[in-house]
């Protein structure tokens, strides 16, 4: 089950569409491969600590961050500020 959408395929199924359309790549999973490359080849963050920040990135920060965030109403599903911060703390 998605944790974004709730449906069992429909996540997969765009994901699928994006890796054909975006990478020209059959699967997924492949697409997510090629997106992951193309991040590293274009030399853009990963991580937090690759931001080079001159802040140090904490949970506290994240916690604030995501506690004072615009959370945007038009997405497939709306997070709550707790999914903002997990999304965040998986960066880290």
């Amino acid at each position: 089950m998605c944790p974004s959408c709730g449906s069992k395929w429909n996540c997969y199924k765009k994901f699928t569409r994006f890796a054909q359309v975006v990478f020209d790549k059959q699967t997924a999973e492949e697409g997510l491969d090629a997106l992951e490359a193309f991040v590293k080849k274009c030399g853009l963050p990963t991580k937090m600590g690759q931001l080079r920040s001159k802040a140090e990135i904490t949970p506290e920060v994240l916690r604030k961050v995501a506690d004072t965030c615009n959370i945007i109403k038009c997405n497939p599903r709306t997070l709550t500020r707790d999914e903002v911060y997990d999304i965040l703390m998986e960066c880290m």
